[in-house]
This record gives C-alpha cells, structure tokens and sequence, in this order.
C-alpha cells in the first residue's frame, strides 16, 4: 500500500515537472533590438466627423532597483521616455533605440521596468482625451531584459508581462487605448459649414436668387472602451446660427434659404460628426449645374447628400451655375439644334403647300 502511494507521488511529480518545463517552453524570452515594437497606441475618435486631433502621450519605464538574484550595486540601464503624437488615427508604435540596445549588451544581467502611460484626469465636461484604465490594463505592464554573455558579443532578449489582478501573465506586446471626443460649440472648437453660390454667364440668367434646401442628421459614434459610453452628435431641434452677409439667420433641418450669385452662407458651431443635406432648387433655363465639396473637384449635380462635418477641416460646398448665352438670332444656343430641325420642318412645310397650289 504504502509503496503505491509513494509511485502515486512520484508519478503527480513528475507530471508536474513536465508541465512546469512546457509552461518554461513555450514562456521563452525573445531577441530585442531597434524594430521590436514594444507598446502600440491607438486613439479612437468617438464620432465620425474627426479627422485629425494634435494630441501627445508619454510613457515611461522606471527600473527596479534591485533584481532577485543580482547585486546591489547592479548596472543603471535608464530608458528614456517615450512619446506617440497624434496628428491621425495611425497607430502609434513605440521601441527602444539602437543606443539603447547597444548600452545593454556592456553589462549582462537581468533588468526589470514598469512600463506606464502617463495619464491625466477623465475631462470633468465629458470633452478631451478619455485613458486607458480598464481593469484588464491598468497601467501595469512589466518589461524583462535579459543580456546574456555570447562568443562573440552578448546578446539581448527581453520577456513582456501584464499584471492582471495581482498575477503576471506573458504578453507579446503593450497595448494602450484612448479615447477623444470632440468639443463643439462657443466654448470649444467651432465646426462650422460653408455653401457657396457662382453664377458663369449670369446675364443670361432667368432668375436672380437660387432657393436650397438643407437637412441635418445625428452623427454616428465609432468607439465605446465600454466604461465611458459614447454619445453620438446630436442635430439641435432649434436650429443653428447662419451668417449671410450681414444678416444672422436661425435655421433649421428641413428649412430653405436663398442665394445670389456671388453670395455665401456660414453655418457656426455644429457639433463634428452631424451630417448634411443640401439640395438646389433647379433653375429649368441653366445649361448645367456642379458641386464642389470641401475643395474637392467639382461634380455634376444638384444635391450633396449625407456629408460629414468635420473637425478641423474646412467644411464647404459650392454650387455653380452654368447658363449658355444666346446668339444674334435670339435663340439660345444650347436650343439652337432643336430650332434648326423645327425651322426645316416648317420650311418643308411651307415647300409642300406651295407646290401644291401650283398643281392646282
């Protein structure tokens, strides 16, 4: 009995050893050098309307002072700060430098750092930068730095942990979200819409004022971390401010306003991420009619449909107006052919009834 015990033992021992050594396996730290990328930073924009937002983020790797199994006096490997600034949505990654690499390989040993982002307080007004602080991530990564003693130099390797709930487990990479949610309005940064009015050869024109009509939808929200909900641009029932020349109009989703040639309108302080609607009541004598959005090339058209306004751009569309003189006969020329074959008609016509009177 008791020597079945003992092989139970010794059986449970050696399992566990064998899954010791797999668990040390598979848990191999990896070479180190300039293009390991070591942190990724991603910062989301909560609405669509976002394009570019000048933002910049420091993280920071603070050495433990004492290693287990190293000396007091071991080797001071500080590594610099680290910073991602955003101008886009790219994502950002973050490695050490050559020279950083190169400092390691003099002295072997083992080195361990913290790894943080620094971070600031959630915006007290619900606008700005929103950090990374979920409980999966937390600001707690450890970097591992192994310099080990080679034949011809030493070589460098390191290991990445997160510390999830008080227990380290293996990481390929540090991964760091945030969050950036626009501010629109007389207190933030205005977003503001521009549609314009030319008018090509306006002497030939019927009508002095062009009517449009323009309609305003929500936004939509891209991003959630699922702590801090995101709240989709809202279109406000009241309308918003429009400057016409001096005039200062309200107008609302659904209302039309008039332009002349050569005039403007400036709509002020609609939150990114709203959506427009546009459309010009069709003058029937114009040859043609083209849209320019945002500066873009123009297009043949009548309506810009379901645009996003967005943040730190220019946001306009302009409509131009294209109407054919007419020719010293008076007939406008982009009728001309059709007055042609009406013309022969009639003067076959005329042909045909003169002929038979003659044979009469």
């Amino acid at each position: 009995m008791k020597f079945k015990r003992f092989m139970a033992l010794a059986l449970a021992g050696v399992m566990t050893l064998g899954m010791s050594m797999n668990v040390l396996a598979e848990d191999k730290d990896k070479p180190l050098d300039d293009s390991v990328v070591l942190i990724t930073k991603d910062l989301a924009y909560e609405t669509a309307g976002v394009d570019s937002v000048n933002q910049t983020f420091t993280f920071t790797f603070t050495q433990d002072e004492q290693v287990e199994g190293q000396p007091e006096n071991m080797y001071s490997a500080p590594i610099a700060n680290k910073t991602a600034t955003f101008t886009d949505a790219t994502q950002k990654q973050i490695k050490l430098t050559s020279s950083e690499i190169e400092a390691f390989k003099a002295h072997p040993g083992v080195y361990t750092y913290a790894v943080a982002e620094t971070t600031e307080a959630d915006p007290t007004d619900g606008f700005g930068v929103f950090y990374d602080t979920t409980k999966e991530n937390n600001n707690k990564y450890k970097l591992n730095v192994f310099v080990k003693k080679g034949a011809q130099e030493n070589t460098v390797s390191y290991y990445l942990v997160k510390v999830v709930d008080g227990k380290e487990v293996k990481d390929e990479k540090i991964a760091y979200k945030n969050m950036f949610r626009p501010k629109a309005g007389p207190n933030g940064s205005d977003v503001s819409l521009e549609i314009s009015k030319e008018v090509v050869n306006p002497e030939w024109a019927t009508i002095d004022e062009y009517t449009f009509t323009i309609t305003f939808t929500d936004g939509e929200a891209v991003y959630t971390d699922g702590e801090t909900e995101a709240t989709i641009a809202k279109v406000n029932a009241n309308g918003y401010t429009a400057v016409k020349g001096e005039e200062n109009l309200t107008i609302k989703s659904g209302d039309s306003f008039k332009l002349k040639n050569g005039e403007k309108i400036q709509f002020k302080n609609i939150p990114a991420g709203i959506k427009y609607t546009v459309t010009e009541t069709k003058d029937p004598a114009q040859a043609s009619c083209e849209v320019a959005v945002n500066g873009g090339d123009k297009a043949t058209g009548e309506i810009v449909e379901n645009q996003v306004l967005k943040a730190g751009s220019a946001n306009t569309a302009a409509f131009t107006n294209t109407y054919k003189p007419i020719d010293m006969t008076g007939v406008a020329i982009n009728v001309a052919p059709f007055a042609v074959m009406l013309a022969a008609v009639a003067g076959a016509v005329i042909l045909y009834v003169a002929a038979k009177r003659r044979v009469r």
